[in-house]
């Protein structure tokens, strides 16, 4: 009874984990992606109009 407990604990607690990790993960591709984006932005609003206009996204 208790052996079972024990690996429904480990059970639980490994799943946690791994949701935890792929949030994680997430969140960190998330952020990268908002910074290059923001960073694209910034090269972007620095160009001139003439030189904007040559710009393909």
């Amino acid at each position: 009874m208790i052996r079972k407990l024990m690996y429904a604990q480990l059970s639980v607690f490994l799943f946690y984990g791994l949701v935890s990790g792929a949030a994680i993960t997430l969140l960190i591709h998330y952020k990268c992606r908002q910074a290059e984006a923001s960073a694209t932005a910034a090269v972007l609003l620095q160009l001139s109009p003439r030189a904007l206009s040559e710009v393909t996204i």
